[in-house]
């Protein structure tokens, strides 16, 4: 009989978009197949990810409340299986990567916000400055034309 250890070092799940993105991971190498929780969170414990069954289903029901996952009930058992949109969202990077994209897309709305401020201002400071040389070069023409 042989004895098989598992040589796995644990990996801690940092954040709940890990969590999303390792589940959604693991779906779309099993995208064929229909899969229980306790399933999902038994390949992801072999796999030397910590997370519990209970976080592993709240990161599926978030998935399915996403339209990345879909649950199939057979009687009283729900299996989870990923969508065509899941698919498609994990290949473009998933939560990770869209997070990031927003949190650009955050930066760059609020430069934008910033250089229109800048440049407000400074049309301003140049209208003003164009006024006073309009009077400055209309006294210099009305005094030209009252010496004659």
């Amino acid at each position: 009989m042989s004895v098989s250890t598992n040589l796995n070092v644990s990996k801690i799940v940092d954040s709940p978009i890990d969590s999303l993105d390792t589940v959604l991971n693991y779906f779309s190498r099993t995208q064929s197949q229909s899969m229980r929780c306790y399933q999902i969170w038994f390949d992801l414990e072999k796999e030397g990810l910590q997370l519990s069954e209970a976080d592993v289903l709240l990161v599926i029901k978030k998935l399915a409340k996403d339209e990345f996952v879909s649950i199939i009930q057979v009687g009283a058992r729900n299996f989870y299986r990923i969508t065509f949109e899941g698919l498609v969202f994990q290949q473009q990077g998933g939560y990770k990567q869209k997070l990031n994209k927003d949190t650009f897309l955050k930066r760059q709305e609020e430069s934008n916000k910033r250089t229109q401020r800048i440049l407000f201002w400074f049309t301003g400071i140049v209208a003003v400055g164009t006024f006073i040389a309009a009077v400055y070069y209309v006294l210099e023409i009305l005094k030209f034309f009252h010496k004659l």
